[in-house]
């Protein structure tokens, strides 16, 4: 097979922007049409961005049912500085013009009658030779709000627990600044309820950091499989007008014995494997065989997760591939096993405390 190069040839053009000086008045014909050129020259220099500025257009429409909001108030922020306020537009389009090009601003898009929740959007205005380049930014999506309640109940005292804080974010776009506009929970402690204000109609989930004590660990474990990370996560919060969820004292790190049995395909054990455990504490263990019960034993600390890995291993002339097993506590009685590598189950719950193979 023959292969041939593709060469490829870039060319940079450079504009002229100088001008050329003539000392000498003894050709006036030539010094009149270097100086027309200087004229063009200059003419033909781009816009500056210090005056190229952006128009920026879009439309403004419901949630629930895709049409145009009646009206809209629009404040535009660059760098945290407002540089339009409180424009007012109605049947939904709206039109901003001397925006600088190529910045990233903020648009706050607000009712005046509370017809919909404010909502933020970032954007970046892009480039611009001129003076309000135009730029459709399509359609902008905003929606009614909804009081969201949510309980949070500690099975381990039977009380609600009130040391949470519940954030939310609806915004549109990325930026640094998003912290700035997210919705916050205020909490109930007559009733014992957070409520948190939510686009009704804009899929927008609620979460609340677990580590209260800041020492990277959580300190409630949810009853559902609620968490995320460090934080309590419940997805789809605004379709909700209430809801309750239930949390566990986390357990204390607790040493835990693994004893597993590797076996082929015929049911007779495997030899020869080197296993690994990690603990709830990120710390790892290397396994022990046990040649009375036929067994790998590991040991670990235990709180609501841990990992076994099998690494690859040969054993007469046989390679086996690697594989693990997940444990996860969802709750404080029932375990999730997940297992991968290997033949059989791959998935079940078992209740915790009580032995299993």
């Amino acid at each position: 097979m023959k292969y041939v190069n593709l060469v490829l040839i870039t060319t940079s053009l450079c504009l002229l922007t100088a001008c050329i000086e003539v000392e000498d008045d003894s050709n006036s014909d030539v010094a009149q049409a270097i100086q027309a050129q200087n004229e063009i020259l200059s003419g033909t220099n781009p816009t500056t961005s210090e005056n190229s500025t952006v128009a920026l257009t879009g439309l403004i429409v419901n949630a629930v049912d895709n049409t145009e909001v009646s009206a809209a108030n629009i404040t535009v922020i660059a760098a945290d500085v407002v540089i339009q306020e409180n424009l007012v537009f109605t049947g939904g389009e709206f039109k901003i013009e001397n925006l600088p090009s190529s910045s990233d601003i903020t648009l706050i898009i607000s009712s005046s009658d509370n017809r919909f929740l404010s909502r933020t959007f970032f954007i970046n205005t892009g480039d611009s030779n001129g003076v309000n380049t135009p730029k459709d930014y399509g359609t902008l999506t905003v929606s009614e709000a909804t009081d969201v309640q949510v309980t949070v109940m500690n099975n381990t005292t039977g009380l609600p627990l009130p040391t949470l804080e519940f954030i939310a974010y609806s915004h549109s776009g990325n930026s640094s600044r998003a912290n700035k506009y997210k919705h916050v929970s205020v909490y109930d402690a007559v009733n014992g309820v957070y409520n948190i204000t939510l686009p009704k109609f804009i899929n927008t989930g609620i979460r609340a950091n677990l580590d209260l004590n800041g020492d990277g660990e959580v300190d409630f474990i949810p009853e559902s499989n609620n968490l995320q990370d460090n934080d309590l996560y419940y997805p789809s919060a605004n379709k909700q007008e209430s809801l309750t969820i239930y949390v566990e004292d986390k357990m204390p790190l607790a040493e835990v014995e693994y004893r597993i049995t590797l076996i082929d395909e015929s049911a007779n054990t495997i030899l020869g494997a080197d296993l690994t455990a990690t603990g709830s504490d990120g710390e790892k263990s290397t396994s022990t065989y046990d040649e009375l019960t036929e067994q790998y034993v590991l040991s670990a600390k235990f709180a609501n997760s841990s990992t076994i890995e099998i690494p690859s291993f040969t054993a007469n002339d046989v390679v086996y591939r690697s594989s693990s097993v997940q444990l996860n506590l969802d709750d404080i009685e029932t375990l999730t096993v997940y297992v991968s590598g290997t033949s059989g189950n791959n998935y079940y719950n078992s209740s915790f405390g009580v032995k299993t193979r």
